[in-house]
């Protein structure tokens, strides 16, 4: 069986009836992909006849490495394994205090420098008692106290924490490999629990050594093969191919260094645009979302790239959800 892409065409005449000449009639066909053609540039205008321009840019990876391991030093695992603190879905790793209980998670694989703790589970136990958190030092050759009673919250409840690695982070990361250690200090209560959901080192994606440096955005994937733009991979910049008006947008989920601004500005042949996001990250290596949108009309050639710097030196930063993106909306 032959298969033809059917063509669909369209006449355009105003006034005319049965039996007029048709010696003013204009052609319209499309080819099925969503694209109108004509050979009179007067009615492409008319019929607002746009082009399809787009690229949109995604992170390409998870910036959080779960544990590979753990060992219960002391204490008793009443349910669950490492792989139940892989995700945050109230599938946990049970603790029982059947003793000073000591956890330590063992995080393989760390490419870049890691740059906070996070946790995500529940302690029920006595208000008086902490858990602290510790990460082995490899200078010192021992477990270095990060932040004294890091699970606050002896209700039962699930809650959350973020925290910051000190610096210099390469004290923790040998081989890139990052333990952490949950120590349980005072009297054991039978009966009280430590149910961790989830646990992970968070590694930079963004390294900013001077303040208000922008550095060109990297390691992130394509959300679609682009149209009408070229792409470099190794610049990270698109150039478009078609002029018009493109609506811009930037922005994410993400985390880093405390108390430091991240800026993120899209800019165009190397020129800051006024397309841009901050997020200020608090004492506690907070995450939360920032957005930047704007219109921005752009001639042919244009290359465009997204940046980041901070207010401060030698910053530190990690996106959970990155996207940066642009759509031609008209010509």
């Amino acid at each position: 069986m032959m298969f033809r892409k059917a063509i669909i065409l369209f006449m355009i005449c105003a006034g005319v009836a049965h039996g007029q000449s048709t010696s003013g009639w204009q052609i319209v066909a499309t080819d099925g992909s969503g694209e109108l053609y004509t050979n009179n540039v007067s009615l492409t205008s008319e019929l607002e006849i746009i082009k399809p321009a787009y690229f949109c840019f995604t992170g390409s990876s998870d910036p959080r490495v779960t544990a590979s391991s753990v060992n219960v030093i002391d204490g008793t695992i009443e349910s669950g394994s490492v792989t139940s603190t892989w995700a945050i879905d109230q599938t946990y790793l049970i603790i029982g205090e059947s003793g000073r209980f000591d956890v330590r998670f063992t995080h393989t694989n760390i490419t870049y420098e890691p740059i906070n703790v996070v946790w995500e589970g529940y302690y029920a136990g006595n208000p008086s008692h902490e858990i602290d958190l510790y990460l082995w030092n490899y200078t010192t050759a021992s477990f270095e106290l990060i932040l004294s009673d890091a699970i606050h919250d002896t209700s039962g409840v699930d809650f959350g924490i973020n925290v910051p690695i000190p610096e210099p982070q390469t004290n923790y990361n040998v081989g890139g490999i990052v333990t952490s250690r949950w120590y349980h200090s005072a009297s054991t209560v039978p009966g009280h629990d430590f149910g961790i959901d989830y646990t992970a080192i968070v590694q930079a994606q963004i390294n900013v050594e001077t303040a208000g440096v922008y550095t060109v955005v990297g390691g992130f994937d394509l959300c679609v093969t682009p149209k009408r733009f070229t792409y470099d991979a190794t610049s990270g910049k698109v150039t478009n191919t078609v002029a018009g008006v493109y609506d811009f947008t930037i922005g994410g989920s993400g985390t880093g260094s405390t108390n430091t601004t991240f800026i993120a500005k899209v800019f165009t042949n190397d020129v800051a645009t006024d397309c841009i996001f901050y997020r200020k990250i608090g004492d506690n290596g907070d995450v939360g979302n920032a957005w930047g949108h704007k219109m921005m009309e752009l001639g042919v050639g244009t290359s465009i790239d997204a940046r980041f710097t901070t207010d401060k030196d030698n910053t530190h930063g990690a996106w959970f959800d990155f996207t940066f993106k642009a759509n031609r909306i008209d010509d």
